[in-house]
């Protein structure tokens, strides 16, 4: 799907290619810092080339998002027509891609902008359950509820992908903080420091907790079960 929705929605004119392609140069500390975090196996940008290629886009988004739909599919979120193929992917890029058409150069498109509206109406009841309570108690985070929605519809993403994909994309701070990245101006450490908070605020009522590291490893958080949240109220 990556090379196909290069084709179809990601081409470049030779100017705007020409135009990237400056800015990469121009700008590839930067660019590089903040998606430096990223596991291995999930790509951020290999060249100036490649930046021109996939921008908005982060080449990672395209593995994780499909790991994402597969999941979603598998645990009864989303439809079964709705699951992680090709269709399924180029139209949430596409959308995701005309909402930011008018977009300065060098602002990224985040992970949680791909669960956009097409994607929420994609989920049965059943997804929505899940997400809903997050989201009810993100809205009363006072600091940047905005933001804690954020948090909120990353974490339901990656803390529902596969064990298997669980282990190579754990739902730590910093992966979250990559996700969350859209804007290479804002230095890292403050959306970082941003996102403790409000993961602390969410594991403070209760919707998500903190599972240990084990041998040195950053720590990582999941959603209660509705059945847990009983027992906790």
């Amino acid at each position: 799907p990556e090379v196909i929705t290069q084709k179809r929605i990601l081409s470049k004119t030779p100017t705007a290619e020409l135009a990237l392609i400056e800015h990469y140069n121009k700008y590839k500390n930067a660019i590089e810092t903040q998606f430096d975090n990223l596991p291995r196996g999930y790509r951020k940008f290999t060249d100036a080339a490649d930046f021109a290629d996939y921008y908005p886009f982060v080449p990672y988004q395209f593995k994780l998002i499909m790991q994402v739909f597969n999941s979603f599919l598998n645990l009864g979120y989303v439809a079964k027509e709705v699951k992680g193929n090709e269709r399924s992917i180029i139209k949430v890029i596409h959308s995701t891609a005309k909402t930011n058409s008018e977009a300065e150069v060098g602002k990224f498109i985040s992970f949680d902008e791909l669960y956009n509206n097409m994607f929420e109406e994609g989920l049965q009841a059943r997804g929505q359950k899940a997400v809903n309570n997050a989201l009810d108690i993100a809205k009363t985070y006072e600091r940047d509820p905005k933001l804690a929605r954020r948090v909120a519809n990353i974490l339901f993403m990656i803390c529902n992908i596969s064990q298997t994909d669980q282990l190579l994309f754990p739902a730590s701070v910093d992966n979250v903080t990559s996700l969350l990245v859209n804007d290479m101006t804002v230095p890292r450490l403050t959306i970082k420091n941003e996102v403790e908070k409000v993961i602390e605020f969410l594991c403070d009522n209760n919707i998500i907790r903190r599972e240990q590291g084990k041998q040195g490893a950053p720590d990582t958080y999941t959603f209660y079960s509705e059945e847990e949240m009983k027992t906790l109220s």
